[in-house]
């Protein structure tokens, strides 16, 4: 029955809570008195309801509503409100264009004079349990109701904050600064004159003497729209204009259809992963609502994942802890993932999740507006859609790069930005005819005179911002009047005014109210987009909070701060420019700043008390630039173990470096060793290979011992060997017997040693290499079960294979199955399975290798651990190819060389191209097998010397000689047989088999019989090593026999050779030597 009576923003919410209902909200009051009602005459009710239908259906076609009508001696009033129950973006527009309606056209014999404020009011519930209604009220809704009293009949009176929000729409005339009751300062106040005319669309938010490059973006969304993906930079130093173009860009793809995800990095959060896609992840998510209510957000997000992809979507949903403040636990899937793996599978999630921002065949616009200040991990989303996403428009919005900022950007998004496909609009100063338009659209002035151009052309260069901040600075002191016509007050040459951007800003900030000022402040140490709440929490006891609001109108009327999209719940704000941020910033004395960081590094504390993993990055800022060194430290630790854990790489090495810097020399060695086992993960992870193994080796020699060199090198090996033979006839000594104190140390240099025995290992140091891993099983059997032991002992399983020791790489290879099958983890199963394949492709067992690889490659492939897939991948397709199974190792080759991400580099690269070039060899496609050599050989870095380069250079040696190019085949043997007899004879892996047998059918063809016998005793050196080389060997010395005149020798060397191929099962030797045997 009341429905109808009940207005239309309140009728959902009669069933809750009325507390509820009540909040702060900006909203614009009305006062409207109307006169011309007599009361006493017998239509007057008539007459009034005529009246109050009349205001009701003209605020509510504006979007606002009538909320109260007195009746009194001094007449009839009406009171308005826009902006509550339901606000617009535009209510101060809504609000002065209702009053003018109002004002214009009142019913017949009635005579209207309004008042229209704007500000915060408190909207709620006033009243007792039975009798109560909706009100809004607040000090801004007297100000309406004197200015209501200050109007003439049938004119609007407005405060200054509506004109500055509606000056682009009406027009206005000063009525001066005009003293109010309350109020302890005259107002300026102004009296609506009428609407503008209205311009195109177009002309009001093209951006100023940006045609050609917003013509240019245009072309762009043209060919996104026509199927085709899309990159482009817009580069300018700050305040040319950037972001009103990428706006104006946005705005304009939207209206063609686009869905649009848009990122933001923040210099304060510059290193935490992915932190510049959480603007579009909040958006994606629709949670912006539900931000501080962790159980309704974790529940929107979960519920829109197994939406979006059930539950293969959902199992990863704990990666975006990190992004969102989910407090997910970890799943079966995610609880075994990994550093690296952790950044891969959530670099794929997040991709997934850009694509289901878009409907089917909807082309998607990605924004990465101030990309300079973005993280490596957000770059690599940003390559990874302008890589794989058809139909996108990739926005880059950056200032010019410089030295320190490419060292942060992965090099191959470095190459993104430079390819001659990417679009690039760079963005400079205006010239004289767009700066007079830019000053004339400042003023609100068609017509300006030419000595103000002159003059702000003098002084700005045609810098865009500076013009703005000038011209505006030159109207609020007076100096140009804006009253139909524009005009100088006075000379404009000799006038003392600031000559920099800096000084601009610092006089407008400077007529702000001293408490509008220390607001302005404290929002600049919170960082270019802050929060109300925040800057509310860090202002100094003797400022009053409830000002922050009037403040920051005030902020918004002086074009220095503007709403932002907020990142929560919380009303958020933006500067305008940074260097309105940097100056604002740059007025705090040092002992200011200082105490203003740390207010707010311990209101951040307090404010997410419950999960502070999401804040490390920022309140380590925050401590260090409140010189609370120790908590700033903390917090770097913290954030540098994360961004390993997140995949972070580069940004884990920078929290460490910074850490240590600020911890001087007062750090406990024993959390140095620890963050540089953190530094090393990360450097390998990088692939530099170097920087690694000097990491690990500081952090090894202080969790365990330093690594041995020289001849103290070969005593340590043989300590470790009899310390394992020891624990072998005593483990009640010797294994789980560390104390909980020493566990985690010992498991640390554990994965140290793993580190070091595979770095020493790819740079061809046999020894160190083999001192950490036989020292790793010691300690890890110290350390007690774990995933490491079973690695460790795999580890020594192929070690002990590798020099003969068949029995004992037998035993580790079964203690390391059953400590796997005790432990019962995905990771474990999947690491012995790879171990023992390292083993068994060395001595021919190639059923083995496929079946424990498949199952290994399909564990990561479940658990997204793309690095360890390749691993396997690798592995499996080079013993498919040993094995004579053409056909399968081509299959499996492709999908390692399928793996790739964009441009991305990775070592396991060189594998897949290197043998598939191998297998065009076989099959003599000669021009196939050289491109594909020729790429791996481009891959080829100091990393991989003497363990890749040596197979692959000696392949493409020998395919540039069936091509006919001795010349430069003869360079590449030699430069083949160079590195093997680096390696003194003792060859440093299987898979360099090729390369010596190129080498030795190479020399033996050119008749170099010197050569050929060296050849010969290195491929006899290699068989010893690895049981595969024994029927290449056997081909080599029979058809060096054979040459001799030795024909006995020859068969006897291929019979041998026959039973060894047979043995191993390597089809192609079989037939090689089947033919050869004929022949005899």
């Amino acid at each position: 029955v009341a429905a109808p009576f009940v207005r239309a923003g309140l009728r959902e919410h009669v069933a809750m809570d009325r507390a509820l209902l009540g909040d702060l909200r900006l909203a614009c009051p009305v006062f409207c008195r109307a006169d011309g009602i007599r009361y006493e005459d017998e239509g007057a009710g008539e007459e009034l309801d005529a009246l109050v239908r009349w205001a009701q259906s003209t605020a509510a076609s504006f979007g606002g509503s009538v909320h109260e009508l007195t009746i009194g001696d001094k007449g009839t009033y009406l009171y308005l409100v826009f902006g509550a129950p339901t606000s617009f973006p535009d209510d101060p527009r809504r609000a002065v264009a209702a009053a003018a309606v109002l004002a214009a056209s009142p019913p017949p014999g009635v005579q209207t004079q309004l008042g229209v404020s704007r500000g915060r009011v408190y909207a709620g519930i006033c009243g007792g349990e039975s009798r109560h209604s909706y009100a809004v009220m607040g000090a801004e809704v007297n100000v309406a109701a004197r200015l209501m009293s200050r109007a003439a009949p049938g004119c609007v009176v407005v405060t200054e904050r509506v004109r500055a929000h509606t000056a682009g729409t009406h027009r206005y005339s000063p009525l001066g600064e005009v003293p109010l009751r309350g109020h302890a300062r005259p107002l300026p106040l102004h009296r609506l004159e009428g609407e503008r005319e209205p311009r195109r669309a177009t002309e009001v938010e093209r951006p100023v003497g940006r045609a050609a490059e917003l013509e240019r973006a245009h072309g762009l969304i043209d060919q996104v729209g026509s199927g085709a993906r899309r990159v482009c930079v817009i580069e300018g130093e700050p305040g040319v204009g950037k972001s009103l173009l990428a706006n104006a860009v946005v705005r304009d793809a939207v209206e063609r259809g686009f869905a649009p995800v848009v990122g933001a990095a923040e210099s304060v959060t510059m290193s935490t992963a992915w932190r510049a896609w959480r603007p579009a992840l909040i958006e994606i998510f629709e949670v912006r609502d539900v931000l501080r209510d962790r159980g309704a957000l974790r529940g929107r997000v979960l519920e829109r994942m197994d939406r979006w992809g059930g539950e293969a979507l959902t199992a990863r949903a704990p990666l975006l802890n990190a992004l969102l403040p989910l407090g997910l636990e970890d799943t079966e899937l995610t609880r075994y993932m990994s550093e690296g793996v952790r950044g891969d599978n959530t670099l794929e999630l997040l991709l997934q999740l850009v694509e289901a921002r878009r409907a089917r065949e909807q082309p998607l616009l990605l924004v990465l507006d101030d990309a300079h200040w973005a993280d490596a991990s957000s770059w690599r989303l940003l390559e990874r859609c302008a890589d794989e996403l058809e139909r996108a428009l990739i926005l880059v919005i950056t200032r010019p790069l410089d030295a320190r900022d490419r060292a942060m950007i992965p090099g191959s998004c470095l190459e993104l930005l430079a390819d001659p496909s990417t679009a690039r609009i760079s963005l400079g100063s205006l010239d004289g005819d767009a700066g007079r338009r830019l000053i004339g659209q400042t003023l609100g002035a068609s017509d300006v005179p030419d000595e103000l151009v002159r003059y702000v052309e003098a002084q700005t260069q045609g810098h865009p911002f500076f013009t703005v901040e000038l011209t505006r600075a030159l109207r609020d002191a007076g100096l140009v009047k804006v009253n139909g016509v524009t005009r100088l007050s006075g000379p404009l040459e000799g006038a003392d005014f600031p000559d920099s951007i800096e000084g601009v800003i610092t006089s407008r900030i400077d007529r702000l109210a001293p408490a509008h000022q220390q607001v302005i402040k404290v929002a600049a140490v919170v960082g270019r987009r802050f929060e109300v709440q925040v800057v509310e929490a860090a202002l100094p006891d003797g400022t009053a909070r409830a000002s922050s609001a009037e403040a920051l109108a005030r902020m918004e009327e002086l074009q220095l701060t503007h709403p932002s999209r907020a990142t929560s719940e919380d009303e958020a704000w933006e500067f305008r420019q940074v260097i309105t941020q940097q100056v604002a910033y740059e007025r705090l004395l040092f002992a200011q700043r200082r105490d203003l960081h740390r207010t707010l590094a311990r209101f951040y504390e307090a404010r997410h008390a419950e999960d502070l993993s999401g804040q490390y990055a920022l309140l380590a800022h925050h401590y260090e630039r409140a010189e609370d060194a120790q908590r700033a430290v903390d917090y770097l630790e913290r954030a540098g173990h994360q961004a390993l854990e997140l995949g972070a790489f580069r940004e884990c090495v920078r929290f460490f470096e910074r850490a240590e810097a600020l911890a001087g020399g007062g750090l406990d060695r024993r959390r140095y060793a620890r963050w540089q086992f953190s530094v090393s993960r990360a450097w390998y992870r990088m692939g530099d290979l170097r920087e690694s193994r000097e990491a690990a080796e500081r952090a090894v020699a202080i969790l365990d011992r330093p690594i041995p060199s020289g001849a103290r090198l070969v005593a340590a090996i043989a300590d470790e060997f009899a310390r394992q033979v020891r624990h072998r006839w005593f483990p009640a000594s010797y294994y789980d017997t560390a104390s909980d104190e020493e566990r985690e140390d010992l498991r640390s240099a554990v994965r140290l040693y793993m580190n070091l025995s595979e770095v020493y290992y790819l740079a061809s140091l046999p020894g160190p290499s083999l001192y950490s891993a036989v020292r790793l099983v010691n300690v890890a059997e110290r350390a007690g079960p774990s995933e490491v032991l079973v690695e460790a002992y795999g580890v020594v399983s192929i070690i002990a294979g590798l020099v003969g020791r068949h029995g004992w790489a037998d035993l580790y290879a079964r203690r390391a199955r059953e400590l796997a099958e005790h432990i019962d983890t995905p990771t474990a199963r999947a690491s012995i399975r790879h171990q023992s394949s390292l083993y068994h492709a060395a001595i021919g067992a190639f059923d083995r290798v496929r079946e424990d690889e498949r199952e290994a490659s399909a564990i990561y492939r479940r658990l997204g651990d793309i690095g360890r897939l390749r691993d396997a991948l690798g592995l499996l397709g080079t013993s498919e190819y040993l094995a004579g199974r053409d056909d399968e190792a081509r299959r499996v080759l492709t999908e390692l060389l399928e793996t790739q991400r964009g441009d991305e580099v990775f070592v396991q690269k060189i594998w897949g191209a290197g043998w598939l070039g191998a297998l065009a060899l076989r099959r003599g496609e000669l021009a196939e097998a050289e491109q594909f050599l020729k790429q791996s050989v481009k891959l080829l870095d100091s990393n991989t010397v003497g363990l890749m380069e040596i197979p692959v250079l000696g392949m493409l040696a020998l395919t540039a000689h069936r091509l006919g190019e001795d010349g430069e085949a003869r360079t590449l043997a030699a430069r083949t047989l160079g590195l093997i007899d680096e390696t003194k004879g003792r060859p440093s892996g299987h898979i360099a088999l090729d390369g010596y047998v190129a080498i030795a059918e190479l020399y033996r063809t050119w008749g170099e019989v010197e050569k050929a016998a060296h050849a010969a005793k290195l491929l006899r050196v290699f068989a010893k090593a690895f049981p595969i080389g024994e029927p290449a060997e056997a081909i080599h010395s029979g058809l060096l026999a054979r040459r001799a005149g030795r024909k006995r020798a020859a068969k006897k060397a291929w019979t041998r050779g026959l039973r060894a191929a047979e043995r191993l099962g390597m089809a192609h030797e079989r037939a090689e030597l089947e033919r050869l045997l004929s022949e005899v």
